[in-house]
C-alpha cells in the first residue's frame, strides 16, 4: 500500500476549509499589498456563502482612505451580464423577441434592418466598437445624451455584416441599454434595481453616480515607476449597461450564484445566455480551469479592473475588483483558485524564481525519506522550481537562494545540503518539524 504524504504542502489532504487556508489567502493578499501590485478587493464564495473576502490598498490615495468591505468599485464590462439578464427577462416576458430588429428602435443606424436583439447580445451585429475610435479618450469624460451617442454610432461604418462573425462591441450593449429603457419605460438604473438588486438584496450594486458624489466609490489609479497616478473618470452617460456599474466582490458573487441557481432566469433563459457561438455567449463567456468549466466576464474602465467567475459543478464563485493593478489579474485569480482547489500557484506580484545553470544541475532529482516512505522529485519548468511527491500535484517553490526554496502560504521550506564533495545530495523539508530527504537519482 502506498503511503500518503501527510504534510499540507505536498498532499493537500481533503480537509474542511480551516484557518490554514485563510492564512494562505491572506499571504497572497499581503504580498500584493506589500509590493503595491494590487489595490482592491477579492471574494470567494461557495453556494453564495463567503469563504474569504479581503480588501487592500487605498480607495482614495489623496484622502488616505483605506479600502474596506464597503468600498465600491467600478466593474466595467461585467455590467454586460446584468444588461443581458434584463434583456433575457424581457424576452421571457414576450416584450422582446430574439429576432426583433434594431430598426424597431433606431432605424438610422447602419444595418439596423438586419441586426437582431440576439446579435447585439452575442457581439455578432457587426457594429463598430466605438471605444476603439481614436477620438474616444478625448470625449469619454464629458456627458453625452442618448441622441449624441446615436449620432456618433451612425457615423461609424460596420465592421462586418450582421451574423458574419463575432467581435466584441461595447456599442451593442449601449444600444441594448437604450432598448431596455424604451421597452420598460423606466431608466436602466431602475430596472437593475427592481429586477436584480432588490430581489437579491444587493445594496451596493447599481449604475454609478460620479465618484465625487459618493465617497464610498474608489478612485482609480495606474502604476507608473514607483507611484500610483490617478486616472480620469469616464462619464457614466457613455458606457451605460456596457460598463457603468459599481459593486463589491461579495455582491458580484451573490449575483452570479443566484443567476445560475435560477433566481433571475428560467432554465431556458440561462441556457440561451450561456450557449457559446464562436466563443461568445450572450453577455457572458466560458473559461477553462484545468478540467473544470467556469462562466463569467472581465471588466476594465479607467484604472478599474474586475473579474467574475462561477463554477456550476461546484457552486463556487470568485470575484476581483480593483482600482489599481500592476500585475496580471489572471495570476491573482489563479492564486485564489489554487488555494481553494489545492493546485500549485505563485504568490502574485513577487519575483518568480530563476535558476542558475549550476544550481539547476545540482538540486534536480529524486529524494527519498524511508521513515515516511515518501519520494519527492525536484525539477524545473519554465524557470520555476517544482516539488512533487509521488501521486501528488506538483508544487511551485519560490527561490530564496540557491540552497533555499519556500512556499510561503503554508510556511514550507526546503533547504538543500552539500556533501563533503560540494554536491547537493539531500535536503531538509521544514514545516513544524524537519524531515530529511536523501537523493536517490
Amino acid at each position: 500500500m502506498k503511503k500518503r504524504f501527510t504534510l499540507i504542502l505536498l498532499c493537500f489532504n481533503s480537509i474542511l476549509f480551516a484557518q490554514n487556508n485563510i492564512s494562505a489567502f491572506d499571504s497572497i493578499m499581503n504580498a500584493v499589498d506589500k509590493y503595491q501590485k494590487f489595490m482592491g478587493a477579492v471574494s470567494l464564495c461557495k453556494n453564495g456563502n463567503v469563504i474569504y473576502s479581503r480588501a487592500v490598498g487605498f480607495s482614495s490615495i489623496e484622502n488616505k482612505r483605506q479600502a474596506d468591505a464597503q468600498t465600491l468599485y467600478h466593474i466595467g464590462s461585467i455590467s454586460k451580464m446584468f444588461t443581458s439578464v434584463i434583456v433575457h427577462q424581457l424576452l421571457e416576458e414576450g416584450k422582446l423577441k430574439n429576432d426583433t430588429k434594431l430598426s424597431a428602435f433606431f432605424p438610422k443606424l447602419p444595418n439596423a434592418d438586419k441586426i437582431t436583439i440576439a446579435q447585439l447580445l452575442n457581439h455578432s451585429s457587426g457594429l463598430f466598437n466605438f471605444t476603439r475610435d481614436s477620438n474616444y479618450l478625448s470625449l469619454c469624460s464629458t456627458y453625452h445624451s442618448n441622441d449624441s451617442l446615436l449620432r456618433m454610432f451612425s457615423r461609424f461604418k460596420p465592421s462586418f455584416q450582421p451574423g458574419e462573425k463575432n467581435d466584441y462591441s461595447n456599442t451593442g450593449y449601449v444600444l441594448l441599454s437604450m432598448i431596455i429603457e424604451a421597452v420598460s419605460k423606466h431608466r436602466l438604473q431602475d430596472e437593475i434595481e427592481n429586477r436584480i438588486s432588490a430581489p437579491l438584496h444587493l445594496k451596493n450594486t447599481s449604475i454609478s453616480p460620479a465618484i465625487k458624489d459618493d465617497q464610498r466609490i474608489a478612485s482609480s489609479y495606474s502604476r507608473e515607476s514607483d507611484r500610483w497616478l490617478k486616472e480620469i473618470e469616464t462619464d457614466m452617460s457613455i458606457p451605460q449597461g456596457a460598463g457603468a456599474m459599481i459593486s463589491t466582490p461579495v455582491e458580484l458573487c451573490t449575483f452570479i450564484t443566484q443567476l445560475f441557481q435560477g433566481r433571475l432566469l428560467t432554465d431556458s433563459g440561462l441556457k440561451s445566455m450561456t450557449t457559446m457561438e464562436r466563443g461568445y455567449g450572450r453577455g457572458i463567456f466560458q473559461f477553462p480551469y484545468g478540467k473544470r468549466i467556469t462562466f463569467g466576464h472581465t471588466g476594465g474602465i479607467d484604472g478599474f479592473v474586475s473579474m467574475l467567475a462561477y463554477f456550476p459543478d461546484d457552486s463556487v464563485s470568485v470575484a476581483i475588483t480593483s482600482n489599481g493593478i500592476d500585475m496580471n489579474k489572471n495570476d491573482l485569480l489563479l492564486a485564489l483558485l489554487g488555494v481553494y482547489y489545492k493546485k500549485p500557484y505563485f504568490i502574485p506580484g513577487l519575483q518568480k524564481p530563476t535558476l542558475s545553470a549550476a544550481s539547476a544541475k545540482s538540486i534536480f532529482g529524486k529524494y527519498h525519506n524511508s521513515q515516511i516512505g515518501m519520494t519527492i522529485t525536484i525539477s524545473e519548468k519554465d524557470g520555476k522550481v517544482i516539488a512533487q511527491a509521488e501521486d501528488q500535484d506538483p508544487i511551485v517553490m519560490e527561490k530564496v537562494s540557491d540552497l533555499e526554496y519556500e512556499f510561503k502560504p503554508e510556511a514550507i521550506k526546503i533547504t538543500f545540503k552539500k556533501d563533503s564533495n560540494g554536491e547537493m545530495r539531500s535536503f531538509i523539508l521544514t514545516q513544524g518539524r524537519d524531515i530529511n530527504f536523501e537523493k536517490i537519482e
